[in-house]
């Protein structure tokens, strides 16, 4: 299950954050989805 948002665009359009919110079923399922965001070339930053 997840909900996503947009969030924010940068002065010059070049970027769009956006605001995800998932529910996980344990630690380990956590760490591998932040993992896999983080390793996607379309993404800069991951919190």
């Amino acid at each position: 299950e997840h909900d996503i948002h947009a969030g924010n665009t940068s002065r010059a359009g070049r970027y769009v954050s956006l605001e995800l919110a998932v529910t996980v079923r344990d630690e380990d399922h956590r760490l591998r989805l932040f993992a896999e965001l983080a390793a996607h070339d379309d993404v800069k930053f991951v919190l």
